[in-house]
This record gives C-alpha cells, structure tokens and sequence, in this order.
C-alpha cells in the first residue's frame, strides 16, 4: 500500500525491483484533502496536489525553506524538541481528519486487503505511520498478527495522535511500532529531526536506515531504490536481525 505523494520516479525503480520477481504489488492511495503546490518540492504531481491531513493553521505556501526559518529550529536539544517547537509555533491540530484517514484506509484494508506493508514520503509517511499504529493496534486487541510485516518512509514525519492535536513520539507515549521499517531522509534535510522522530519510535530490530545528501525530497536512482528493495525481501524472507546504516553519496541518493 502507498498513497500518491510518492514521486513516479521513485516508484517506477523500485515497482519495476519487486515486481520482477513477484516479491511484491503495489496498491495506491490518494490523500483526501486539497492543498496548495508548495514552491520549493523538487517533484511535482499533476493537479490536484492532495494531502492527508487538514491542519487548522498551517501555512506552507512560502515553501519549506520559509516554514523552517519562522519556527527556528536552531538549539533543539532532540528531535523530538524539534517537533514540539513546530506544532507549538505554526502546526495547529489536524482535527477529525486523523479519525476521517483511519476510517477511509479501514475500509479499503478490509475491501481490498490484505496488506503487508506500507510507504510513506513526507506528510504521506506520517499517515502511513498513523495507519500502521491503528493496524498494530486493532490487531493487538482482537488477539491476531497484524498482516502489515513493515513499513517504509521516505523524509517522513512522525505519526500524529488520536484527535490529531499532536505527533506521538518516543518521550510522550509507550506506543511503538514493533514491524521492521526503512527510513531514507538526508541529514540535510531541513526537516530531517522530523524523520528522526519517527524513527525513534520503532523497533531497532530490523530497522534499516538509508541516508542519501539530498534535502526534502525523495531519492530518486535506481542503486538507492535497490537497497530498499533489499530491505522488504528481508522482511519477506524473515531476515530481520541486520538493521543496517546504509549511506549513499549522490545528492539524489
């Protein structure tokens, strides 16, 4: 399962990758909010831009760029500070959009599933975040394995909580997410605190982390692509033990 935020590059490498061998298919999701193209996000999708969250205050119409200059991240003294100091200067609840997301991806788990895995990028990593915590959940409590085995996200932000006034993270909230994932972000990223949030509130076992020298924006060559596709034919195998740190020069990956 993935939702559209995912550039086609990236998904041409890394479908063609899995779906040679029959390792995997691909399921795509929409986000269900209109929104704005931001100025400075390198790939763009034809109209109409979507996300998947409605924000009751947040403004990213300057960009990125601009966004991170107004909350001034300088000083943070962890990543999860990083996220705090965004949602308390210029995030604002999500409102009943989280509860509205969850609802419309149930649905199509239960119409169309199962599912065994999911990608995210950005906000879309969030909410792919968000879905796999509610899955691991609702399993949790009807006494079965959850069928989602793991989870990828690219230049990702924290899942946000139930009532989306905020982001869990690894020092407010027990929840973990306790599947294999993939994180690829670039340490010069200027939201990449934000991936490391979400990082930190997964298992270590089977993590595999991918950093490329790009900024906020989806790697997008084929040798990055492979290592992703590596990482979900572990998972597939139940190889799960290695959680490599895997660095890729290329300022695209």
């Amino acid at each position: 399962m993935l939702n559209e935020l995912y550039c086609a590059v990236s998904k041409d490498h890394l479908r063609r990758n899995l779906e040679l061998d029959d390792t995997a298919t691909f399921y795509f999701l929409e986000g269900l909010f209109e929104s704005d193209s931001l100025p400075d996000v390198e790939y763009e999708c034809p109209a109409p831009n979507l996300r998947w969250f409605d924000y009751d205050y947040l403004d990213l119409s300057k960009g990125f760029k601009h966004f991170a200059e107004i909350v001034n991240f300088s000083g943070i003294t962890s990543p999860e500070d990083g996220v705090r100091r965004a949602w308390d200067r210029y995030g604002g609840g999500a409102g009943n959009s989280v509860e509205l997301v969850l609802e419309y991806v149930r649905n199509i788990i239960e119409e169309e599933g199962p599912f065994h895995g999911v990608i995210g990028a950005s906000e879309g990593g969030s909410a792919a975040a968000t879905v796999l915590l509610d899955q691991l959940g609702l399993a949790r409590n009807h006494g079965h394995p959850c069928t989602i085995q793991c989870g990828i996200f690219f230049v990702a932000t924290p899942p946000l909580t139930e009532g989306g006034k905020g982001c869990l993270l690894s020092d407010n909230t027990d929840q973990r997410i306790t599947i294999p994932t993939c994180h690829i972000y670039s340490e010069k990223d200027l939201f990449c605190w934000m991936a490391k949030a979400l990082q930190n509130i997964c298992q270590e076992d089977g993590k595999t982390i991918i950093l490329h020298e790009g900024g906020h924006t989806i790697p997008h060559t084929e040798k990055l692509m492979v290592d992703v596709a590596k990482f979900v034919r572990r998972v597939k195998q139940g190889n799960t033990q290695e959680t490599p740190l895997i660095v890729h020069n290329a300022a695209r990956g």
